[in-house]
């Protein structure tokens, strides 16, 4: 089975190959063979996780017949098929129903386990890093529910996807924060900044846009906005990735 893995084959092929071809003792794991052994042991470890996995994958080991493997297996996959279905399983008739954990707690229809995958949602940002000659920053207080809330950052534009310079140029809140006023722009890192969070991929750039102090003046700012220091921005709670960035930046 291990020569069987070398070669590219998955856990599941290869313990199949292995114990139905060559009558070695491997379990083989499928959604019968979870479906059973949760139900029967009335386990809620969920089936689709790392940990879940291993717990299963011993216990299929150690009830497994060393000295029929092949037929041990095709049998409970048979029975999981046929007998132990995932919906509307015979109970009734099932010869296993009396040392069955989740048929005696009324559990058969919540087992297994398996959790739901989290789609994660990818999003472009663009931090829009106002500096003057004097090294002031404007900075905008999170107020709306979503990631990072009451945190601090900089005034962001959120695209559908990565930008050049140009591209940002022709935005349509970009045009009304830049349009008639003199400031140069650069891009910070080279390249674009990915950051993970658990339901979301951020694809983040940091654009540097020098001003003269009297922009900020002009700008249409809430009180959200504040206008600091570079050193009293240190002072301010802020997300790990704007973190990141000041420590470089400044």
């Amino acid at each position: 089975s291990e020569l069987i893995k070398l070669k590219g084959v998955g856990d599941y092929t290869a313990s199949a190959v292995a114990s139905f071809c060559f009558d070695e003792p491997v379990a083989v794991l499928d959604g019968n063979v979870f479906r059973v052994l949760a139900r029967y042991y009335g386990w809620e470890a969920p089936i689709n996780t790392p940990a879940g996995k291993k717990l299963f994958k011993q216990k299929a080991d150690e009830v497994l017949d060393k000295d029929r493997p092949g037929l041990h297996n095709q049998a409970i996959m048979e029975f999981g098929a046929l007998q132990c279905k995932p919906r509307s399983p015979d109970c009734q008739a099932c010869p296993l129903r009396d040392s069955c954990t989740a048929f005696q707690l009324g559990k058969v229809a919540q087992l297994p386990v398996k959790l739901k995958k989290v789609k994660v949602k990818k999003r472009h940002l663009n931090y829009l890093v106002f500096q003057s000659g004097e090294k002031n920053l404007l900075i905008q207080k999170r107020v709306k529910k979503g990631i990072w809330k009451n945190l601090f950052e900089f005034p962001v534009l959120e695209t559908a996807q990565n930008i050049t310079v140009s591209q940002l140029k022709e935005q349509s809140d970009w045009l009304q924060l830049g349009e008639g006023r003199e400031y140069a722009i650069q891009r910070f890192y080279p390249k674009v900044v990915k950051h993970q969070l658990s339901h979301q991929t951020l694809f983040i750039q940091f654009w540097v846009i020098a001003i003269d102090q009297g922009f900020f003046s002009e700008l249409p700012l809430d009180t959200t906005h504040q206008v600091v220091s570079s050193k009293e921005i240190k002072t301010f709670p802020v997300p790990v990735v704007i973190q990141y960035f000041l420590e470089e930046f400044l």
